[in-house]
């Protein structure tokens, strides 16, 4: 759930911490959050995430589901248009999620 709270701390007021016990590599995402304008800094296990006004578009690459997921809500939150790329990675774990995420008002499209 690492990518998925580190997106929605990203922009609500405060800083946060998200520290990993458990594994290594476990900040993949957090490069593609900083291309977003996302503000984190990483300190060996620790996250320390810095609240922005809003995300920013911008083309992305889907490395696995949970990334993937992470990617897509970021995208609904940043203004402009996000292209995520590798998408196949989203569908795999999600069915429908274009249908569902188009349901609640967002404008997306798949390719």
């Amino acid at each position: 759930m690492h990518p998925i709270f580190t997106t929605v701390l990203s922009t609500i007021e405060g800083e946060s911490t998200i520290i990993e016990t458990v594994y290594n590599n476990r900040f993949a995402h957090i490069p593609k959050l900083i291309k977003m304008c996302a503000k984190i800094l990483t300190k060996g296990q620790k996250l320390i995430i810095e609240v922005v006004k809003s995300l920013k578009g911008t083309s992305v690459n889907a490395s696995d589901l949970r990334a993937g997921a992470n990617l897509l809500l970021a995208a609904v939150k940043a203004k402009g248009t996000t292209e995520i790329r590798n998408v196949q990675q989203i569908e795999r774990g999600y069915s429908n999620i274009v249908s569902k995420i188009q349901k609640i008002g967002v404008n997306i499209e798949a390719f």
